[in-house]
């Protein structure tokens, strides 16, 4: 059996000095350790030292305590707070190199692509078409009277008419330059082009804006069909009162291929009228241009040329006039 020796030391405070050493068996020692009275003895040093210590050892806790921190950190490199500022990018507007368009009462942008085609005027009614290069798209605008001559009544009196007379596609009430207007969905035509069109009526005036898309392609449909909604917001209704159109500016022209016939009524026996296509729409909504039927200037004029041999118009000394036939 292994033997252990245990070993015990006390400190005594008495005014003797030394150490003592004494054994009780062969396994115990005791060591008596007798502290002198000059250091067991409470004095003005030992105060301040106490003090000190009271002091200085929180300190030097704390510090150690931080340094020991920044050892364990000192790998961590804390990049500086940078302060992004988001600069706004201004707001282009993606129509603002387009062509316009304008025909006196309305205008609107279209994009390069689509190149104007010759326009194709009747009774009360002017038709501009506008194609792109590939025969992909085609843009259409018409402008008519919505106005019967035989009843004296419009064609339609709402948009609620407008809507029956295309109850064969989806309709939308919409609006066009702060006017209410109807939108027919994207349906496919019998010719198979994909058709969408906008319709407003102001006054006695139908406009009518549509756009051909011939491609099954669905990346060149969505071109089409945001083309078409760029086109609308472009859409201005022009102020009759701003334009100041007057009844005698309405037969001015520089070409033949300014005059279109429209219908007319006078006293005189006249039925046809010629003015430039531009004021198509003027025409059409001042009904007072549309006749004249002043009994005593009719005497003085007398009867005027039968205009149902009238087979062109011409611009003549920049104004429009009927040609008729020598026959």
């Amino acid at each position: 059996m292994d033997a252990t020796l245990r070993v015990y030391i006390l400190v005594a405070f008495s005014s003797a000095k030394g150490i003592y050493l004494t054994s009780i068996n062969s396994s115990e020692i005791f060591i008596l350790v007798i502290l002198p009275k000059s250091l067991t003895t409470v004095t003005s040093l030992s105060k301040i030292l106490a003090a000190i210590l009271f002091v200085a050892l929180p300190l030097l806790s704390f510090y150690l305590g931080m340094e020991y921190e920044k050892a364990l950190t000192q790998d961590f490199v804390e990049s500086p707070t940078q302060i992004v500022r988001m600069i706004p990018k201004p707001i282009t507007d993606p129509t603002e190199k387009w062509k316009t368009y304008t025909n006196g009462s309305t205008s609107f942008k279209y994009p390069q692509l689509l190149k104007k085609d010759p326009s194709a005027a009747g009774f009360s009614s002017l038709l501009q078409s506008f194609t792109s290069e590939d025969g992909v798209y085609r843009l259409i605008f018409l402008s008519f009277a919505n106005f019967n001559e035989q009843t004296g009544k419009p064609y339609w009196s709402s948009l609620g008419d407008l809507i029956m007379q295309n109850s064969d596609h989806e309709v939308q009430y919409t609006m066009l330059d702060n006017q209410q207007a109807i939108k027919i969905l994207p349906y496919t035509s019998n010719i198979g082009t994909l058709n969408e069109m906008v319709s407003s009526s102001i006054r006695t005036l139908t406009k009518t804006l549509s756009i051909e898309i011939k491609s099954t392609d669905q990346a060149k449909v969505r071109i089409g069909s945001q083309i078409f909604d760029q086109i609308l917001s472009s859409f201005k209704f022009i102020d009759q009162k701003q334009a100041e159109v007057k009844e005698t500016d309405i037969t001015k022209c520089e070409a033949d291929i300014d005059c279109i016939i429209v219908p007319y009524s006078s006293c005189c026996g006249a039925t046809k009228k010629a003015i430039n296509k531009m004021y198509l729409d003027e025409y059409n909504s001042h009904k007072e241009w549309q006749s004249f039927w002043d009994e005593k200037a009719c005497a003085v004029m007398g009867i005027c040329a039968d205009d149902s041999n009238v087979i062109d118009i011409l611009c003549v000394v920049k104004q429009c006039q009927l040609k008729y036939s020598s026959i």
